[in-house]
This record gives structure tokens, C-alpha cells and sequence, in this order.
């Protein structure tokens, strides 16, 4: 989270707001299973449209950001015969989440186009990011995700969509696959933690109701209803019209510096492999043969440049290719330098 973007005096000014009296005495009640109607009315109304999504109440349920859906969900439909298909590169934890409930996780490869359905075999659960890849940022062709249903409708498979920084595309297809979904076979996993700050914890879940019903039952024996004081605040700076307006500053500041990142890294990394991106905060690179990007990290470091380690999102036998780059924090004025510095680092280790 960028805080020179963040409209921390709009954000306070929203929590005086969820401490007034007729809000305090709803949201310090224990409410056991409930959410705040004002939050899930606002998500219903405001983001979920955006991405192409039409939901009744009952099939929204806040969860503590993607990271509990991911949980809910593992719980719900995973055993030991279950086959979960992760993408590869992929978010390790939805991997881990599964893993832990002893599922049998297949690997589906990534390529130019996102994740292949195809060599899998049939699968009871999948687990997508079909807007933003994670972690290559690659978006999926709507061709591609129509193949994915028809293949899921075939095979019995519940899709898992993790809209991972969908909000913040700024070009290519924001298609979402919940947005073609006709027979509740997808999941939605979405999160504020991209637009607002991972620390705010508040994400959410679109599904079948009856699929909804169970999860909130199961968050119950967990942890109850998600912080109501937290929902309450993040509700009225929805209804207010803060969210957008961040949402529009965030994507405008993101495309400058992503368009900065793409020139630098022509001009002093041209032997890396960009991925095709459409948007979001990182840009996500393989490094030329015979080039270990573990040692680059190191010798990055040394010239006051940090890069995120591309190898947790990866299998062992690929460590050592890959690098991140984030872009949601750095000044621009920096950008430029950083890439020249990382450049030297490059040549110096190869």
C-alpha cells in the first residue's frame, strides 16, 4: 500500500463515522454468523458490477481476505481422493491450503494464455487467477475460460476464481470467469486488500448460497462473523464514493509506472523474459540462461535494490530463473534507476 495514495484522512474521517452511536450499537453486538448488511449491500452494488457480477445476499459472505476463502473452501470440498488442480507458477498457499486437507493437487502449466485445463484430467476442484495470473500477471483469452467451463460442466469441477488484482487492471480482457458462469460452478475469491491495505483484512466470497450457507457455518466454529468495526468503516467509505475515486488514482499511478518499468527494462534488462502484462502491481521476469537470479537478489542488495524472489511461486527444479519486480510502492523517479542498478547487478553475476 502506497501512502501517498491512500486518503488516510477520508479513511479516519469513515472511522469516527462507524463509532457513532447508532453504528456502535450494531456492530459491538456478538453476531455470531452475520455480516454487515451496509458492506455486503455496497460490494453487491459497486464492485461486483465492475467485474461483471450480479449477486443476491445470500451468495456473499466477508471473509478475513482470499487467504480465508482459499481455507473455507479446502475444509468444505477437499478429502484425500480429491483432485485439485494449482497452476504452475502459481499463489503457494492455495497449493499448501489444499495440500494440508491431504488432497491430491495436479499441476496445470502456465503458458502465454494462463493456465492449461486441458492435460489435467478430470479434475473435482480448480483453482484459477484468469484476470492477473499470479504471480506472471498474464491474462487469460475469454476463449480460453469459456473452453475451462465447458470442460468444468463435463467434468463435475468447482472452479475456484481467485480475482487476484482484477481491480486493478488497466488494460487487456477484466472478463471475469464468475461473470460467465451459468450453473454456480465457480467460486469468487475477492479481497480490498489491493485497493484499501492487506492490514484492513477484509475480503469476501460469491457463490451458490447453499454453498455460501455452509462456509458461514464453518467461519463460525472458526472465528464467528468477520471484525464488524472494520466492515462498518470499509462500508461507508464505499458508500461514500472514496473507493472509486482511490481505485481510479491507483490504477492512473499503476499504468505510469508500469509503462516506466517496461522502458527500463528494454533498455537495461533486454535479455529478460517480460511476461505479457495487463495491469497490476509487479512485473514479473525470467532471467537470460546461465544467469541465477538467487545471486543476482544478492547482488542487487548490495546496490540498494530490492526485488521479490520469484522461487516460492515455482517448483524446486525452476529456482534460481525468476524475479519479481513490484511496482505498487516505489516513487517513479526511482523507477529508472533501480532498473540501471539491477542491470549492473545482472552483468556483474553473470
Amino acid at each position: 500500500m502506497d501512502p501517498r495514495l491512500f486518503p488516510i484522512n477520508t479513511w479516519r474521517a469513515c472511522s469516527r463515522d462507524a463509532l457513532g452511536r447508532a453504528a456502535i450499537d450494531w456492530w459491538t453486538a456478538d453476531r455470531a454468523v452475520e455480516d454487515d448488511p451496509q458492506l455486503i449491500e455496497q460490494i453487491r452494488t459497486q464492485i461486483l458490477p465492475q467485474r461483471g457480477i450480479y449477486a443476491r445476499d445470500e451468495e456473499i459472505l466477508i471473509t478475513l481476505g482470499s487467504q480465508e476463502g482459499f481455507f473455507l473452501m479446502a475444509r468444505l470440498l477437499a478429502r484425500a481422493d480429491t483432485r485439485v488442480g494449482v497452476e504452475t507458477p502459481g499463489y503457494p498457499d492455495s497449493r499448501n491450503i489444499f495440500a494440508a486437507e491431504g488432497a491430491q493437487i495436479v499441476d496445470m502449466p502456465v503458458d502465454d494464455d494462463g493456465a492449461r485445463f486441458d492435460h489435467a484430467g478430470p479434475l473435482d476442484v480448480a483453482i484459477l487467477t484468469p484476470v492477473h495470473h499470479c504471480p506472471t500477471m498474464i491474462s487469460m483469452p475469454v476463449a480460453r475460460r469459456r473452453a475451462i467451463l465447458d470442460r468444468a460442466a463435463r467434468d463435475g469441477t468447482i472452479l475456484i476464481e481467485d480475482d487476484y488484482e482484477g481491480e486493478t487492471a488497466f488494460s487487456g480482457d477484466q472478463t471475469t470467469l464468475k461473470s460467465m458462469d451459468t450453473d454456480g460452478r465457480v467460486v469468487y475469491l475477492g479481497t480490498l486488500s489491493k485497493v484499501l491495505a492487506p492490514g484492513v483484512r477484509i475480503g469476501f466470497m460469491v457463490a451458490d448460497a447453499a454453498l455460501i450457507e455452509e462456509a458461514r457455518w464453518l467461519r463460525r466454529l472458526i472465528h464467528r462473523s468477520a471484525p464488524l468495526n472494520n466492515q462498518r468503516t470499509a462500508a461507508i467509505f464505499l458508500a461514500e464514493g472514496h473507493y472509486l475515486a482511490l481505485l481510479k488514482q491507483l490504477r492512473a499511478a499503476l499504468a505510469n509506472r508500469f509503462d516506466q518499468v517496461v522502458a527500463g527494462c528494454d533498455r537495461h534488462l533486454p535479455d529478460f523474459r517480460r511476461s505479457r502484462n495487463s495491469g497490476g502491481s509487479s512485473v514479473w521476469l525470467e532471467c537470460p540462461p546461465g544467469l541465477d537470479a538467487r545471486k543476482l537478489h544478492v547482488a542487487a542488495r548490495r546496490r540498494g535494490v530490492l526485488a521479490e524472489d520469484g522461487d516460492p511461486f515455482v517448483p524446486e527444479n525452476q529456482a534460481g530463473r525468476f524475479l519479481r519486480l513490484g511496482i505498487s510502492y516505489i516513487e517513479e523517479s526511482k523507477v529508472s534507476e533501480g532498473l540501471r542498478l539491477l542491470g549492473e547487478a545482472a552483468k556483474e553475476v553473470r
